[in-house]
């Protein structure tokens, strides 16, 4: 009786290392009946992210993404604001091996979409200063 014991102590312990469910049912003090069901037991994994950083010492106006992180093909807004008497000059966004994603222009000058590849991304954006252009009608003359 008491191998029969140990084989049954074996098995359930292999069963509960194998993450499958063991229900026991005593029927007297020494013999024990056992029913094994396999466990619905699925590993589901999180979706990957990526980072969304934007290029530090960008100077002259603002940058920011909706998003830090963001999951392979979510779209990625980005805003931008040009400080007083400076305008958009270029924005890019680029992945960790250096190529280019493509953007969206929502806004020209102030928003802009793209969608996450799989991998991280930086945005870096110039500004220039904005030229006003003065035409002065004619029949000035002597300075007056």
């Amino acid at each position: 009786m008491q191998k029969r014991t140990q084989n049954i102590i074996k098995c359930i312990n292999e069963k509960i290392s194998m993450k499958r469910a063991v229900f026991f049912t005593v029927v007297s003090a020494v013999v024990l009946a056992l029913t094994f069901g396999a466990c619905k037991h699925e590993v589901i994994n999180p979706p990957a992210t990526y980072t969304v950083t934007v290029a530090t010492g960008i100077t002259h106006g603002t940058v920011s993404a909706d998003k830090t992180t963001a999951q392979k093909d979510e779209v990625v807004t980005i805003t931008v604001a040009p400080s007083d008497d400076y305008e958009l000059d270029s924005i890019s966004v680029k992945d960790a091996d250096n190529n280019d994603i493509a953007k969206t222009t929502v806004t020209a000058g102030t928003r802009y979409t793209f969608v996450m590849p799989e991998n991280n991304v930086t945005i870096n954006v110039t500004f220039k200063q904005k030229y006003y252009i003065v035409t002065i009608d004619g029949g000035i003359t002597n300075g007056s």
